[in-house]
Parts: structure tokens; sequence; C-alpha cells
């Protein structure tokens, strides 16, 4: 991650090959779907994407609805873009989410970690934005990783007996391992998560026959230059904070394994 607190391209380009729960899973991207083929049913309907998420792009242009990306820097726009598998029927506006000015409303807002990637203190900057250009019966859905306190804790308990029986379902390594690494790692004092600045301390499960080497480098690969601070409040003081500007319609989930830790956030004008 650069000083500038933004993707670069090395980032970008192995997070195109990333596994869910990095980009949201089959499940996930259902309802997803769900509100954009509801909104396509509304004339000349308005659609938001807070970065350049492919899957959320995919799905607009997969029923040929014109949507705006707005995204810190155009090299995230364009490497996540060769992943898509419909035409785009995007736009980009490079803009910081916390000072962007857009002069239109917008029918449908979607959003995938994206209130994450930010100090908590600094999402009321965005929300405040998000509630002036979304429509009267406008819905915002965004998906969350969600903390529990207490919660992995005990991380060499979960990989001595949870993980072996995940492993054997088939789910993939990485699929099981961010959320519970994010919870152990969390830092409360600074209410913030470093990624690939933990990754040396996280090898001492392989040391001590926990993790198997080839899981552990298969993590590594996706998060060894993943070095920004996300923050992921708990439930109730997220949830407060989002209810300072918006309804909280509807809490959905996926069908995966974390399904508890990743929540879809459907959110309406007050």
């Amino acid at each position: 991650m650069t000083k500038k607190l933004t993707w670069d391209p090395k980032v970008a380009n192995v997070y195109r090959k990333m596994l869910p729960p990095g980009p949201p899973s089959k499940s996930e991207l259902k309802i997803y779907e769900r509100y954009i083929k509801e909104v396509k049913r509304k004339r000349d309907p308005k659609i938001l994407i807070l970065g350049s998420t492919a899957g959320t792009r995919d799905l607009c242009s997969k029923y040929k609805l014109a949507y705006t990306s707005v995204d810190y820097h155009e090299v995230n726009f364009r490497i996540m873009g060769t992943v898509l598998k419909y035409k785009d029927t995007g736009r980009l506006i490079v803009a910081d989410w916390q000072k962007m000015n857009l002069n239109e409303k917008f029918d449908l807002i979607l959003g995938d970690i994206a209130f994450h990637m930010m100090p908590f203190k600094d999402l009321d900057k965005v929300l405040v934005r998000l509630k002036k250009i979304l429509k009267k019966d406008g819905v915002i859905v965004h998906r969350s990783w969600m903390r529990k306190k207490g919660h992995f804790k005990d991380l060499a308990k979960f990989l001595k007996n949870e993980y072996p029986k995940l492993r054997k379902k088939k789910i993939p390594s990485f699929t099981i391992l961010v959320l519970p690494f994010l919870m152990y790692y969390y830092d409360e004092k600074k209410d913030q998560v470093l990624f690939a600045q933990n990754l040396k301390d996280f090898k001492k499960f392989v040391d001590r026959g926990l993790l198997p080497k080839k899981d552990y480098d298969n993590f590594d690969y996706f998060l060894n230059a993943y070095f920004l601070p996300t923050t992921y409040p708990l439930k109730p003081r997220f949830e407060a904070k989002l209810k300072k500007y918006f309804k909280i319609n509807k809490i959905l989930k996926g069908a995966d394994w974390y399904r508890d830790y990743a929540l879809m956030y459907v959110l309406g004008q007050k």
C-alpha cells in the first residue's frame, strides 16, 4: 500500500484473483443481484458503486445497466475491469469518497467493505455525502465484515479443532483464515487491523504445526502487500453510526461458512 493509502498495482492485480470473503461470494452476489434487478424496473435507474469491485460491476453490466464507479485511483478500476465477464457499462469518477461531489442522485448505491477503508471517525464524512445523493426511495446495499468480541481470540484452538474440518469440506484456506486473522490481530486501542504487518507473527502457527506451510503461503500471497489499516468496530457501534443517517431496512447474509461475520446492510433514507 502506498503512502497515499490506496492500492498500488501489485495489490490490485492480486485482488483480481482473491477468493471470498475478500470479494463477495456467489451467495453474496445473489443478494446484490436481487437489488440490481429491482432497480432495473425503474426508468433510467442511476447506480453508484463505491470502488471498483468486479462482482458488482459485472452484475450491472449483465443487465446492461449504466453505473458510476467512484474510486480513489484509475488503476484500480482498470485492473479490476480485466476480470469482468460482460462488456463494461460503467464510467469512473476518480475521487476520495470523503470528498466526492456528485451532481446527481442515485436509486441504488453498492458498497463492499467500503465503510471500513478509513478510520471510524471519518465514516461520517462518507455517510453524509451518500445521504445527499441517495434518492428518497433509494437503497444502499453494503457488505461489511463483522467483528464479534472475543471471537477467534484463541486462534490456536480454532486452527487445531475447526480449521481441519472446514478444509475437509474443500473450503479454500484463504476463505477460512481471513476473518479469524482479522479478529485475532485486531488492535482495539487503535480500532484497526493490519494485515501484511502481522503476517510474520502469524507464521508462528506454521512453526507450531497448527497450519500447513502451503496454506500459509497462499494466505501470504493475497495479503503481503496490503498495508492499509482497516477498521471494523463492533456491531452495535457500527450500526449506531449507520442509524445516524439512514434506516437499516434489512440485514442479510450469504450461505458461506463465515456468513455470521459478513453482513449485507440494506439502508434507506429516514
